[in-house]
């Protein structure tokens, strides 16, 4: 499964933090790194292990007009839900259940997560509000870190049979 990172920091991000840390989550995706940086004091990264939409277009963090999220974790009913969007007028250049899931919520806000079958994490940055949402499935898990006014999160899924 993938990797994912997020900086928070009130007088900016330290590159070489950044750097150290997603030198460690490169393991869980060797397809794509990507890094956006949100704004002077934080940013979100992604190591894609790619699984529905192998092309490009899934690569992440994936940006929808004030909207951008970083994603680990599957979708089942993305289908469904791209055909839901498509009768509200929203159109696609992936298959990805990322676009998928950055639109729903672009229509629905938060009330998007009652509508997905999956299990996943999910780091998403509103611009237009300002707003950061963590949010995850009943079985995920995300893990988060503070420390002398350094807020950050990473999430990958660890499944132990």
């Amino acid at each position: 499964m993938c990797g994912l990172l997020g900086f928070i920091h009130t007088t900016g991000i330290d590159p070489d933090q950044v750097s150290s840390s997603i030198s460690q989550i490169a393991r869980r995706g060797p397809d794509h790194i990507g890094l956006t940086q949100i704004d002077q004091g934080s940013c979100f990264a992604h190591a894609r292990l790619s699984i529905i939409d192998l092309s490009e277009k899934g690569h992440q963090p994936y940006h929808f007009e004030h909207l951008v999220i970083t994603f680990n974790g599957m979708i089942y009913n993305h289908r469904p839900l791209r055909d839901e969007l498509r009768k509200s007028g929203y159109s696609f250049e992936s298959s990805s259940d990322t676009e998928v899931l950055i639109k729903a919520w672009h229509l629905w806000g938060p009330k998007a997560l009652a509508k997905l079958d999956g299990f996943f994490s999910i780091g998403l940055y509103d611009r237009k509000e300002r707003c950061l949402f963590l949010c995850r499935d009943k079985i995920g898990k995300n893990r988060s870190i503070g420390e002398n006014g350094v807020a950050g999160w990473h999430s990958h899924l660890d499944w132990t049979r």
